[in-house]
């Protein structure tokens, strides 16, 4: 045939096509061989940085993730190890290059998971809280009345909260404000708060209602009205806990970025430890010339808790938590 095409055209003659899958072949088996060199490369780092960090943490390495000398150490020793890996030895512009900076954040999340699998602990959801908030309430023998200002909207979330919080009672309010100030009194135990809708998003008064009577979210579900509209409503507490329920461990916390572009890598770290990015809303005077703080809302929808918010403390040693809880199924209108 012309061109030395087969007649079907799918194929190189004279030999072409041997050449070609030769050429691939060699080049599979000489990538799959660096990844391999990789992998054990950062294994090892991982291996020496746990016994490093360890010692340094003097006790539980995760719950001690916050610590300012953890995260400094594990800093200098990912500084050593980009120093001394085969790739930047390979080339000294490696380490501006696009693709270096992917790979490099690939590695600190892979080291970062690493760790935490060495440490061979099932962390649970009270221990991250111990982790971001240096606290964990014990709801053993606590009272069970809730406050909240009596709607029908409340009514129903209410009703949501009470299949987790076993013989809740009812405290009604004439403001969100007064059941915030019941609960800081002791009068009650958890308080109900709007924290987000369909139609305004993310309710920035109500977040700041968090921080001023210092509320900690326990719960959260999505009630429906007769518009077809949505909003969450958060069941609170003085401090912080985490109450085991049916449900979607999620997390919600504020980072302040140089750049808005940083917001990818947030969004790729997420992706990479099989977490979902569920929101990001710019929080209101935050914003910076070049970026801003932003508020994050992840799910842990089947992922483990421990690597992600250990590799998040790491990588974001600005972060500021807003809540760990979980989201219970909600009502929809009828």
């Amino acid at each position: 045939m012309a061109n030395g095409w087969e007649k079907d055209g799918t194929a190189f003659g004279n030999g072409k096509t041997d050449v070609i899958r030769e050429n691939l072949t060699e080049n599979t088996e000489a990538g799959t061989a660096e990844t391999e060199k990789r992998l054990a490369f950062l294994c090892d780092c991982a291996d020496e940085m746990t016994d490093r960090l360890c010692r340094e943490a003097e006790g539980d390495l995760f719950l001690h993730g916050t610590d300012e000398n953890v995260r400094r150490t594990y800093r200098a020793l990912y500084e050593d190890m980009i120093a001394s890996s085969p790739a930047c030895e390979a080339s000294n512009e490696a380490s501006v290059s696009f693709r270096s900076r992917l790979s490099g954040r690939a590695d600190s999340y892979f080291l970062c998971k690493r760790i935490i699998e060495n440490l061979g602990t099932a962390y649970t959801g009270r221990d991250a809280t111990q982790l971001l908030f240096g606290e964990c309430r014990d709801f053993a023998g606590q009272s069970r009345k809730i406050g909240f200002m009596h709607n029908l909207q409340t009514g129903r979330a209410f009703e949501c909260f009470a299949r987790s919080v076993f013989g809740a009672l009812t405290d009604y309010h004439d403001s969100f404000a007064l059941s915030c100030e019941a609960v800081t009194e002791g009068e009650c135990t958890y308080a109900i708060l709007p924290l987000r809708n369909s139609v305004d998003g993310r309710l920035t008064s109500f977040y700041k209602m968090l921080d001023k009577y210092e509320l900690g979210i326990l719960l959260c579900t999505d009630i429906e009205n007769q518009n077809g509209d949505v909003a969450r409503y958060a069941l609170v507490c003085s401090g912080q806990g985490f109450l085991p329920a049916s449900g979607t461990v999620k997390f919600e916390c504020r980072i302040t970025l140089d750049s808005c572009a940083e917001l990818a890598s947030v969004s790729e770290m997420a992706n990479f430890f099989g977490v979902t990015l569920d929101s990001v809303d710019a929080v209101p005077n935050g914003r910076t010339e070049q970026g801003g703080m932003f508020a994050f809302c992840f799910s842990f929808e089947n992922a483990p808790l421990a690597p992600f918010l250990f590799c998040l403390q790491m990588e974001y040693p600005q972060l500021m938590p807003t809540g760990l809880y979980t989201l219970v199924k909600g009502a929809k209108w009828n």
